[in-house]
């Protein structure tokens, strides 16, 4: 399942998280470092995405979405709004 991959290894999101006393599992699309963690970890699975196509989808799902939520579901939703399967 591609959602798999995008919810594996994310140590250096969750030590951050943690680190400012959030819930790791829970991802918030209106913080700035959030969203270019997701962004660059899309970008690096999917190179042929445009960048700014991507962050257009986080952006979409982040309105749509509000507040944090689960990770996976996040991941799920920006992926299907890229047309990517799941």
């Amino acid at each position: 399942m591609t959602v798999d991959i995008l919810t594996k290894n994310w140590i250096d999101y969750d030590r951050r998280k943690t680190a400012q006393q959030k819930d790791a599992t829970r991802f918030d699309g209106t913080d700035v470092w959030e969203v270019a963690y997701l962004s660059k970890k899309l970008k690096a699975t999917y190179p042929f995405i445009p960048e700014a196509l991507i962050k257009e989808a986080i952006r979409h799902c982040a309105q749509r979405l509000t507040g944090p939520c689960s990770r996976a579901t996040f991941t799920e939703d920006v992926l299907r709004r890229l047309s990517i399967p799941l």
